[in-house]
C-alpha cells in the first residue's frame, strides 16, 4: 500500500483508497488480453481491466465484489470486468458496493474449484489487499486453498 493509502487507513477513511486507486488506474492502466481458466474450460478477454478470484462477497471498504461467493462451499467466484470505457468503468465501481455491477455485460462471472489466470504481459498480482507479485497464477480448493504462482 502507498502512503496515501497508509494515511486514509489511520484517519479512518479506508473506503477512500479505493476510490484513490480507482482513479490513479484509470488513468495509467492500459487493459490487457487475459486467459482465464475454470475448471479446464477456457476463456479470453481483450480489454480485461480486472480480473478477481473470491471465496467471500466482500472486499475491504464495504465492495460486494462477489455477490455469490460463500466462503465454505468449496468453489471459487472469479469476476473479470472486460472491454469497458474509462467513464463506465467509473459507474461501475460505484455499483460495486451492493453487487449490482454483476448485471453489467461487461461483467462476467463463473465459479470453479481450478482458476488459472494468465497474459502475455506480466500482470500485478495481490492476494488479501497486498500484492504478492507479478505474472501468472494458479488457484485450486482441495480441502484447502492452494496458490501457486
Amino acid at each position: 500500500m502507498t502512503d496515501s493509502g497508509h494515511i486514509l487507513n489511520r484517519l479512518y477513511l479506508g473506503k477512500f483508497v479505493y476510490m484513490f486507486y480507482l482513479l490513479k488506474g484509470l488513468f495509467t492502466y492500459e487493459p490487457t488480453a487475459v486467459r482465464v481458466t475454470v475448471d479446464q474450460k477456457q476463456y479470453t478477454f481483450s480489454n480485461a481491466w480486472l480480473v478477481t478470484v473470491a471465496n467471500h462477497p466482500y472486499y475491504g471498504g464495504g465492495m460486494k465484489i462477489a455477490p455469490f461467493a460463500q466462503s465454505n462451499d468449496q468453489q471459487f467466484d472469479v469476476i473479470v470486468v472486460n472491454d469497458v470505457s474509462r467513464l463506465k468503468l467509473l459507474a461501475l465501481f460505484v455499483t460495486v458496493f451492493w453487487g449490482g455491477h454483476i448485471k453489467m455485460k461487461e461483467v462476467h462471472t463463473f465459479r470453479g474449484k481450478y482458476i488459472h489466470i494468465c497474459s502475455n504481459t506480466s500482470l500485478p498480482l495481490h492476494a488479501d489487499g497486498e500484492q504478492i507479485g507479478e505474472g501468472e497464477i494458479t488457484i485450486s480448493v482441495n480441502k484447502q486453498v492452494r496458490v501457486f504462482r
